[in-house]
């Protein structure tokens, strides 16, 4: 189904995102300590943020594809695990606009070295929003989703959308009305 597609991508971008991530904050934290001795707390955060995604996100997907029925492909745990990270992923890019916006305005410096750590941590920023951007669309349109299921009386809340047929549960058809209209003419009696 369609929110399968969406699943696929967001989840796939969402891995893709914690390497890039991961990797800049690293080369980043490498650059600092060597040429400044310190860090920034944005590199660190980008590091456990990307390892964490990684860690966690490549398994789910994984044992959704090699398992039906997984706890970790289960609706309500992908609600709450990705709620999380889309949270630290908004908390990511946040603290790096935060903690470089004065100083990173445009990346024209004399030193090569500052260019590099400048477009470094605007890559960081840009993949930092783009995932947290992704991560809550999905998440939104999972629990939108969920609830209508859950309306429309055929929950999906332990369930894994591989075992799903379709994303929306078909609407329950209406009631028949409590009594029926009697088509002769009650007055017309012989």
């Amino acid at each position: 189904t369609w929110l399968q597609i969406f699943r696929l991508v967001t989840f796939g971008f969402a891995i893709f995102s914690g390497l890039i991530e991961m990797a800049l904050g690293a080369d980043l934290t490498a650059l600092s300590l060597k040429y400044f001795n310190g860090t920034d707390n944005f590199e660190s955060l980008g590091i456990a943020v990307g390892v964490l995604t990684m860690l966690t996100v490549s398994p789910m997907l994984i044992v959704d594809f090699l398992r039906t029925g997984a706890f970790t492909s289960m609706v309500l745990v992908e609600l709450v695990w990705l709620s999380i990270l889309w949270v630290l992923w908004l908390a990511e890019g946040a603290l790096i606009a935060d903690q470089t916006s004065s100083v990173f305005n445009t990346c024209q410096f004399e030193v090569a070295l500052l260019n590099q750590a400048c477009n470094e941590t605007r890559a960081m920023e840009a993949f930092a929003f783009l995932t947290w951007l992704l991560l809550l669309a999905y998440t939104a349109t999972l629990l939108v989703v969920a609830c209508l299921n859950h309306s429309r009386g055929a929950p999906i809340w332990t369930s894994s959308l591989k075992q799903q047929p379709s994303a929306l549960a078909p609407s329950a058809p209406s009631p028949a009305p409590a009594f029926a209209l009697n088509s002769t003419n009650p007055t017309s009696q012989p």
